[in-house]
């Protein structure tokens, strides 16, 4: 099975687009078992690919990059249907999902902004910063005691329209925000479990993308640090089971029919965890 997916900055040119898609090859895996594929990115193409999420289209899913405030939407082949650009400077977008009124959310670094998007006509419906949440009094210290990229870099929603974020580092948090985004309702910090289940310190693990479990419990939590992708309680705060990637910078994580789809920011690879 041949999928392509775009990395880098796509062009305005539907034609320069199918010249550029990096051809990812992906092998038959068994169940719970991950397998990889390598690719070759162009220069050109969508650069650094920070963030994933499956549309409500089947067979379609966005890309989100920290380079700047573009917003792709591709197909199964990783034909490129749109590219949406967004008049927001200074943005380092990590993490974005399709909501069910159709908007996209994007998670904003290092403003901890929760950005809603229409991508119809490519403008922002509204920004919500943790900040200005109830309950953020609780997390402020942790926020302001770490470095401003080891900020926001996941996002997700669960079955019941709770929206889910995970900040990377220093400390490491994931992050339960109300549906109408104006509280924060829970948060805990998961690396020591991460690190315990795993049998390595601390230090080895970071969050840095979210995506929803088929069981409206648990939740995808994946660790470039670590290279592993993990299935999290949201209940009992524990890992069901965890899944080892050969990637170097796993930055997207998103659900999709065939498996739960990675991509590395750095050399492009997509790894599939074929699941049942």
């Amino acid at each position: 099975m041949i999928r392509n997916l775009p990395t880098r900055r796509n062009s305005a040119n539907h034609q320069a687009n199918l010249r550029r898609w990096m051809t990812v090859i992906l092998a038959s895996c068994l169940l719970t078992v991950s397998c990889t594929a390598s690719a070759e990115v162009a220069e050109d193409s969508l650069q650094e690919p920070s963030g994933m999420s499956v549309s409500s289209t089947p067979g379609q899913f966005w890309l989100v990059s920290d380079a700047g405030p573009d917003i792709a939407l591709v197909d199964e082949t990783g034909a490129t249907i749109k590219t949406i650009s967004i008049d927001l400077p200074d943005t380092d977008w990590e993490g974005i999902v399709e909501l069910e009124n159709g908007n996209l959310l994007v998670a904003e670094e290092r403003r901890y902004e929760l950005i809603e998007i229409d991508p119809h006509i490519g403008t922002i419906v509204a920004i919500n910063a943790l900040s200005e949440m109830d309950g953020f009094d609780a997390i402020a210290s942790l926020i302001t005691q770490s470095s401003e990229n080891k900020g926001l870099e996941g996002i997700t929603v669960d079955g019941t329209g709770d929206i889910w974020v995970v900040k990377e580092s220093e400390p490491a948090l994931l992050i339960q925000v109300d549906a109408d985004r104006t509280s924060i309702k829970s948060w805990i910090d998961p690396s020591p479990a991460l690190a315990n289940h795993l049998g390595v310190g601390a230090k080895k693990i970071d969050l840095s993308g979210l995506a929803p479990h088929t069981d409206s419990e648990k939740l995808w939590i994946l660790s470039h640090k670590a290279s592993t992708a993990f299935i999290w309680n949201t209940v009992t705060s524990t890992i069901d089971e965890s899944h080892a990637l050969d990637l170097d910078k796993a930055e997207g994580i998103a659900a999709h029919p065939d498996g739960v789809l990675i991509v590395d920011e750095n050399s492009g690879r997509l790894v599939v965890i074929d699941v049942p």
